[in-house]
């Protein structure tokens, strides 16, 4: 009896002890904070009603909507300083060079810096998945359903502070680099990666997808074409999205 008298009562000091030299409340406080941390997750497709089709996707068209005013926002911020990123050259099977690959991407992260926006190459690393671990990836692997690309974004849901983003693109599709000349004049059958990844990198900065037809020509607009690099260039509605969240 004894023995578990003493007992318990080292056991009670000993955590009176933690809790008066304040060891237990960063434990507390972090649980809440990742309380507080938000996932979503946006799934660019190949075409409307398409979650299932041919890897390939459909062929871009020449249209001309790119002056609408559309634009949707998700509801979080970049903060003020720069946003690193880190590309996964490894995954990159392509036959594309990795200079090239590393150009595609700089440029499409380079479109949204307007307003005060900035981001920096954070160069190469072997990250693969899709991960709150303060990395903002980027990076081909699986995605679901025959996607071009998949973008996770983490968020404290009651500040609207962004706290990371990473970006899989479907490693199954044909990529390609293309610069732009006009709006459809990519390598035929392929995805390009600048064009992807701008629609991908314009989540990362706060906007949502969207679906309604007079958006087509607009950045943000939420399915995909091969051959496609009207993407590239930010239309007056991405525009005007960006700068009503970034004043």
């Amino acid at each position: 009896m004894k023995k578990q008298y003493y007992l318990k009562l080292f056991v009670c000091l000993l955590v009176g002890g933690l809790l008066f030299l304040g060891l237990t409340g960063p434990s507390a406080s972090a649980k809440n904070d990742n309380n507080d941390v938000k996932l979503r997750v946006f799934v660019h497709y190949p075409k409307p009603g398409l979650d299932k089709g041919k890897p390939q996707g459909p062929v871009c068209q020449i249209t001309a909507n790119e002056q609408v005013a559309n634009y949707g926002l998700t509801g979080w911020k970049l903060p003020d300083s720069a946003v690193v990123y880190k590309i996964n050259y490894n995954t990159n099977s392509f036959g594309i060079s990795n200079d090239s690959l590393k150009l595609a991407v700089d440029n499409a992260f380079q479109a949204w810096a307007t307003s005060g926006l900035s981001f920096q190459d954070g160069g190469a690393t072997g990250a693969v998945r899709a991960q709150n671990d303060g990395i903002n990836l980027v990076a081909w692997g699986s995605v679901p359903n025959n996607a071009i690309a998949v973008t996770y974004t983490w968020y404290y849901q009651n500040t609207g502070q962004w706290v990371e983003s990473d970006t899989i693109l479907n490693k199954k599709l044909k990529w390609a680099v293309t610069p732009y000349t006009t709006d459809c004049a990519g390598t035929a059958g392929a995805y390009d990666v600048q064009n992807i990844m701008t629609h991908e990198n314009g989540h990362w900065v706060g906007l949502d997808d969207l679906y309604d037809l007079a958006s087509r020509d607009l950045t943000m607009y939420g399915y995909g074409f091969t051959g496609e690099l009207k993407k590239d260039t930010l239309g007056w509605g991405d525009s005007l999205g960006v700068k009503s969240i970034y004043r």
